[in-house]
């Protein structure tokens, strides 16, 4: 362990070694928290506590994977730990203890897809217009709700907007959908959770018995429930250690609570603090303009990043007159870096306030022949075809999940219409059972034709036997049987078009994933593999060194780090948000968010904004985010001003457009040969053109440090 320590600095080592009591690392942006955790656990590991006693809770399945890989290294076999996020862990928990408080032993995670569903059918229930409650709107209420875990018979207690009465009512009918199809979502899962730790001693005196050691990643993006199951967990030792970076709380929106990482030592009164404040990611002109504007924010620890790393570039500004010429001017700069400054194009990540900044870009990029991906984009189980057959193995797990079922009842096409279903579905409810056994009891629905009850009944047969199969195959035979089995597979191949190939062919990357899941399972069932896709985010499937560009939002780069980072779109009412400006809390999270995307960077930064942006169809002015202009001008490489306001959009974009950009030749860093005093280092660079110097020191000491006008001498690039 004392070699390890050796690779810590002075408050990592002693972050480290503080194992007993509550404990908070303030870890700025690239300081080393990831490893600090790690080495934290192993020491516990090897001071004697068994890796099952240990709990580490992340927000990512890469991070939870990344922290067991290099645990794996340091101590051995590690495989009983507890690692992952606050959601796997809750799903861990109530497959163990969830009987305890009336959860059946099979049940299904909803998505996205399958709770606006819910939404919808409590809507209908209920009988109000359908189009004044959007599923999208009325999910978000209801998980706010959840997340401060605000009962549904308190919301309209709690909340005074002018339809809380009936959004309580939706969520109360929403509730009651879930129950009775078995079913949870994500907030559920959290939720669920505490109240098992509320409500059943067993399960409580269990988990805090068992999890002697508690830590806690990215701690200052939990939520009020997240928080509520972390202090049960710990209680009564409070062995409780939490890292996190108030400067990076970014996701207010979905309910993460900056007040909770800030008021942490007002709850633990003994707890020790620990600010770790040397980055190893950025250079100190990044770390020092990020510093500048996220000095600004009021709700904050007092803390400045330092780096021991080089001076590095100066920040580029890119001007541009809209958001067309931003893009060609972005991709005409990354196209130079990979060209002429050895660069890939991997190292390159262009980040956006919200994702309708990307089309631009992509048309730039296609144009250009620049290989890129979309990270958030569509996603791979949002495809239809994997959505059917996903929703075919969550009705073989949980024949009450009618959502699922009403989705691939009749897919392929099997002759069980829309009335077919609505009368099976009325018997269902007046005899207060499942869709599916109201399809098992076909034969005493009234009004079902002979020829709709055959195929009802071939549809409950096909199902029964696939169950049969799930019970002895692993879920990638199981995933190819039930393809076949249904008519799915036949259906595609009928089709005898790109489309339906494409479609087969990701039905067989299913399989694939399916295989990769079973191979790496200590026990593979239909079950924890439906679990384990339901709790897999965007960042798990993140494929990096690529060779492409990476286009994303800022939100969604949290947690990772380029060599190269374009931050685009730096307007007011852009980056900050419209919906910000005016309220103070909301602009100091936009400011976070500014922070997050500037210490991406590991290298060079560049800032571009447009003097105009085409907004829902109209032209509008646009003015420099206050963000840039926090920024020293010692920082930039150009000066970066705002045009006159009283000009007219023709004038600016006429000047602008005229405007070279031009790059300087050599940057700090580069090794180069001159044809008579050899080979050197450049240390400094000024101007730009033919008016750019730079300063060099020989190897040969006869000759010192001198300057050149580049355009003048015979400098070779190493």
């Amino acid at each position: 362990m004392k070699e390890l320590l050796k690779h810590l600095n002075e408050t990592q080592k002693q972050a480290v070694e503080t194992t007993e009591g509550p404990v908070l690392v303030l870890a700025g942006a690239g300081s080393g928290k990831t490893r600090v955790l790690t080495y934290r656990v192993a020491k516990i590991i090897k001071d004697g506590t068994r890796p099952s006693d240990i709990l580490a809770v992340t927000f990512t399945n890469k991070a939870a994977n990344e922290i067991k890989a290099r645990l794996e290294k340091i101590c051995g076999d590690i495989h009983l730990l507890w690692a992952g996020t606050f959601h796997g862990i809750c799903v861990r928990m109530l497959r163990e203890y969830g009987e305890e408080i009336g959860l059946a032993k099979k049940w299904t995670i909803y998505d996205e897809y399958a709770q606006k569903k819910c939404v919808k059918q409590a809507v209908l229930n209920l009988k109000y217009d359908p189009k004044k409650y959007n599923e999208g709107k009325v999910l978000n209420y209801i998980s706010k709700a959840k997340e401060e875990m605000i009962l549904p018979e308190d919301y309209a207690n709690v909340y005074t907007h002018i339809d809380a009465l009936q959004i309580e009512n939706i969520y109360k009918e929403y509730t009651n959908i879930c129950k009775a199809n078995n079913a949870l979502d994500f907030d559920d899962l959290i939720n669920y959770a505490v109240d098992l730790l509320k409500k059943s001693k067993k399960a409580r005196e269990h988990y805090q018995k068992k999890f002697k050691y508690i830590h806690v990643d990215e701690f200052q993006d939990i939520n009020q429930a997240q928080y509520e199951l972390i202090t049960l967990l710990a209680a009564p030792q409070n062995n409780i250690f939490c890292v996190g970076d108030d400067d990076q709380s970014i996701y207010g929106w979905r309910g993460a609570d900056i007040s909770i990482i800030l008021n942490f030592k007002n709850r633990y009164k003994s707890c020790k603090i620990f600010k770790l404040e040397q980055n190893y990611r950025s250079t100190k002109n990044i770390l020092g303009a990020a510093y500048e504007v996220i000095r600004k924010n009021i709700n904050r620890t007092d803390k400045k990043i330092t780096t021991e790393n080089d001076q590095g570039d100066t920040i580029e500004i890119i001007e541009a007159a809209d958001g067309k010429h931003e893009a060609r001017l972005v991709v005409e700069s990354l196209k130079d870096l990979v060209d002429n400054y050895g660069f890939s194009y991997s190292d390159i990540a262009i980040l956006y306030r919200t994702n309708s900044l990307s089309q631009n870009f992509e048309s730039e990029l296609r144009s250009k022949r620049v290989p890129y991906d979309i990270y958030g984009g569509f996603k791979f189980y949002d495809r239809q075809e994997i959505k059917d057959i996903m929703a075919y193995l969550n009705l073989l797990n949980n024949v009450y999940d009618n959502i699922n079922l009403k989705r691939i009842i009749n897919t392929p096409t099997r002759g069980i219409g829309l009335s077919t279903v609505d009368k099976l579905d009325t018997y269902a409810q007046v005899n207060n059972i499942s869709l599916f056994e109201a399809m098992e009891d076909c034969d005493k629905v009234e009004g079902l034709k002979t020829t709709a009850k055959k195929s009802i009944t071939s549809f409950v047969n096909i199902i029964k036997y696939l169950q049969k199969e799930g019970e002895i195959f692993p879920p990638n035979q199981l995933i190819q049987s039930v393809s076949e089995r249904s008519g799915y597979r036949q259906m595609l191949e009928d089709e005898r078009t790109t489309e339906a190939e494409e479609r087969l062919n990701n039905i067989d990357e299913l399989v694939n994933v399916a295989t990769n899941y079973c191979q790496n399972a200590e026990k593979p069932s239909l079950e924890d593999f439906l679990q384990s896709i339901s709790l897999q985010s965007d960042i798990d499937n993140l494929q990096e060194d690529n060779g492409k560009v990476l286009l994303m939002t800022v939100h969604s780069a949290k947690g990772l780090e380029f060599p190269v980072v374009y931050v685009v779109g730096l307007e007011e009412g852009v980056f900050p948000h419209q919906r910000s400006l005016g309220n103070a809390d909301e602009v100091e999270e936009e400011r976070r968010l500014m922070y997050v995307a500037m210490t991406r960077a590991k290298r060079q930064l560049f800032l571009s904004y447009a003097e105009a942006r085409q907004i829902s169809g109209n032209w509008q002015r646009s003015h420099l985010s206050q963000f840039v202009k926090d920024i020293p001008k010692n920082y930039f490489k150009d000066t970066v001003e705002e045009r006159d306001t009283g000009e007219s959009f023709e004038d600016v974009r006429a000047k602008v457009l005229t405007k070279k950009v031009i790059r300087q030749s050599y940057s700090p860093g580069n090794k180069v040969n001159h044809e008579t005093f050899g080979k050197g280092l450049v240390l400094n660079c000024q101007g730009q053109g033919e008016a750019e110097v730079v300063t060099v020191i020989f190897e040969d000491k006869r000759y010192g440090m001198k300057k050149f006008y580049v355009n003048k001498c015979k400098l070779e690039k190493l």
